[in-house]
């Protein structure tokens, strides 16, 4: 659904700064200016993914609807904050979703990383593990890593956790988190190239 208007006007000069589909920037300029058809088209469009982002983290489908409906109402809120230089339009969206779900998931379980650390618990349950995702070659490689290497791999990879949640895992900056997630990355492909 495209949002059309007669009554509001948008400069070329504003629309070109954007660099997005027209109809997408001029919908992001309505959605900025409060235009009550431009959150409709906003729902209609990203309902359906966002609400995907949000049972993946929240399995109770009864809670992840209430919390979609709050996600749109943090995007309401924040939508002056987007800016086009730092990311698309939809991955904004989804760190929103993604957010909230997260903050609900930790507001309510009971100590949700106990339960991912401590694996004896849960007996015949398969864990994702370097000898269940990987090739033999790939379990070497990731054997030759440093410590430090493995451990950020593992709890993002293998333990699922979000990159926020791990660099305070690992008492460090998201930014020095991707960094280190870089070289990393950079460290294991030099490895598998030997």
């Amino acid at each position: 659904m495209m949002i059309t208007r007669t009554h509001l006007e948008i400069s070329s000069s504003q629309t070109a700064s954007l660099n997005l589909p027209i109809t997408l920037k001029n919908n992001i300029l309505y959605l900025k200016q409060g235009d009550v058809l431009a959150y409709t088209w906003l729902y209609d469009e990203y309902s359906s993914i966002l609400f995907g982002i949000i049972t993946r983290t929240v399995k109770d489908r009864a809670v992840a609807h209430g919390l979609l409906q709050d996600t749109f109402l943090d995007i309401r809120e924040k939508i002056g904050e987007f800016d086009i230089e730092r990311g698309t339009f939809v991955s904004w969206l989804i760190a929103i979703a993604r957010n909230r779900a997260c903050e609900y998931r930790r507001a309510h379980e009971s100590n949700p990383r106990d339960l991912t650390l401590n694996r004896e618990i849960f007996s015949g349950v398969t864990f994702n593990t370097p000898e269940t995702c990987c090739t033999e070659e790939q379990q070497k490689a990731i054997q030759n890593l440093e410590a430090h290497h493995r451990q950020l791999l593992d709890l993002i990879y293998l333990k699922g956790y979000s990159p926020q949640e791990t660099a305070n895992i690992m008492n460090i900056t998201l930014e020095t988190l991707r960094q280190k997630l870089r070289s990393a990355f950079h460290n294991l492909k030099m490895i598998m190239e030997k």
